[in-house]
């Protein structure tokens, strides 16, 4: 009879360190896997807090919504973007034409002027926070993928950002401290050491840059429509771009609204008849007081623009020739061509 073989202690050995060895792969596969999964996670909800900031129409769409949009400026922090301001006067609503203007805005009539409402102020929650508990009680907050808690306290619920302009986006880049909680050197620097990171500068784009939400008037054209009941001189007219700033989340008070006025739109003798509409006038630029160069740049978002007296330096209040009129400014879009309505004389 056969005796039976057993296995040596060489061999039982041999199997434990090929087992172990199987584990061994298979544990550090997952985390791999897992790591992967929230690079991924953390690389969505970035581009997740951009559209909250910039509006998910961007530049091919007509729609215009997003915290610029609303608010006239860049969000402070992510708190702003994912909670409501403290103050109820800044949530959004209708601003009639009386409200956009300077107190004590009459036009040439002695009548309050006249024309579109806009909207303006917070309409979010423009991130959709996930609810959390600490000792306080609940809380929401917006994590990266990590989900690395940073405690009620944190306005970037555990994201960071470097600026230098105390804005979130403007000059500055948001990104994940990633699996270890913090980098081994500043993100400005474009040197990363750890392995699982979200490295947004080595893509070289930046969350918001300027041209994303800001939109430059040097190209602005108009036309001018007489209205009246008599000839105009265009070099009495000029144009006037108001637009909404929010205070940040905490102040009190409601949106104010900015307003800057164009040189006039011709020289003197150049007559606009009743009924008659203009040549293109532009691009519009600031009085001479001003220095006489491109208007300033325009947070994105619909915005109003009415005809003014012309005046070095712009009166204030302004004196209004006709309606308050609605335009969309889009980033990155062409502007088209605006008819802005005259019915005052100048």
């Amino acid at each position: 009879m056969r005796p039976l073989r057993t296995f040596t202690l060489l061999e039982l050995l041999l199997v434990v360190f090929l087992l172990a060895a199987v584990a061994g792969l298979a544990s550090s596969l997952g985390t791999e896997v897992d790591q992967q999964s929230r690079y991924e996670d953390t690389r969505v909800r970035r581009e997740r807090i951009r559209a909250a900031i910039l509006g998910q129409a961007g530049a091919t769409s007509a729609g215009v919504d997003g915290f610029v949009a609303d608010m006239g400026r860049l969000p402070l922090d992510l708190r702003e973007l994912v909670e409501g301001p403290l103050d109820p006067d800044l949530a959004w609503r209708p601003y009639s034409a009386t409200e956009q203007l300077p107190p004590g805005t009459l036009d040439s009539l002695g009548q309050a002027p006249r024309g579109v409402s806009q909207g303006a102020g917070w309409r979010g929650p423009y991130l959709r926070g996930e609810l959390e508990h600490d000792a306080s009680g609940e809380f929401l907050a917006y994590r990266d993928g990590w989900k690395q808690s940073s405690g009620r306290s944190d306005p970037d619920y555990g994201w960071v950002f470097y600026t230098s302009s105390g804005a979130l986006g403007q000059d500055s880049n948001l990104y994940s401290l990633g699996a270890d909680g913090a980098p081994d050197s500043s993100p400005l620097s474009g040197a990363f050491s750890y392995r699982w990171d979200q490295p947004q500068e080595s893509e070289g784009r930046l969350l918001v840059a300027s041209r994303d939400y800001l939109l430059p008037l040097g190209d602005l054209i108009v036309r001018v429509r007489n209205r009246s009941g008599g000839p105009v001189d265009l070099s009495q007219v000029a144009v006037a771009i108001l637009s909404p700033s929010a205070p940040p989340r905490g102040a009190t008070g409601g949106v104010t609204w900015t307003l800057q006025t164009s040189a006039a739109l011709g020289v003197a003798g150049d007559t606009l008849d009743p009924g008659e509409l203009s040549a293109q006038r532009g691009p519009l630029r600031h009085t001479a007081s001003a220095g006489g160069g491109a208007l300033d740049p325009l947070p994105w978002g619909r915005r109003s623009l009415v005809l003014v007296r012309a005046a070095d330096p712009p009166s204030d209040p302004p004196v209004l020739l006709g309606p308050l009129a609605s335009q969309a400014f889009l980033p990155r879009a062409s502007l088209a061509e605006l008819t802005l309505d005259l019915d005052a004389a100048p």
